[in-house]
């Protein structure tokens, strides 16, 4: 649902949703991934920014971040402050 792939009420709708949509033999894969994604998204907000942060394109990667729902807000993730004080493309993505 975050990344607009589709739009369903539930997770539960969303995981029906995505394997009549992926590839059968791929969706084991593709499901680790986005479980993983959302559980660290939820619970370690600040390991994925600060993973982004080191990262060749931080400000694609932290764009991706701002998809998925996590809140790129000033004074939330000073490492993220850091950044943008030297990158105006961090600094666009500061809400």
């Amino acid at each position: 649902n975050a990344l607009g792939w589709v739009k369903t009420p539930s997770a539960e709708g969303t995981r029906v949703a995505l394997e009549a949509w992926l590839p059968k033999r791929e969706w084991p894969h593709i499901n680790i991934v986005l479980v993983g994604l959302g559980q660290q998204q939820q619970q370690s907000a600040a390991l994925l920014v600060n993973r982004s942060l080191r990262l060749r394109n931080r400000a694609a990667a932290l764009q991706l971040l701002a998809r998925i729902g996590l809140k790129l807000s000033p004074g939330r993730f000073p490492n993220l402050d850091e950044a943008a004080k030297r990158d105006s493309n961090i600094q666009k993505l500061l809400k």
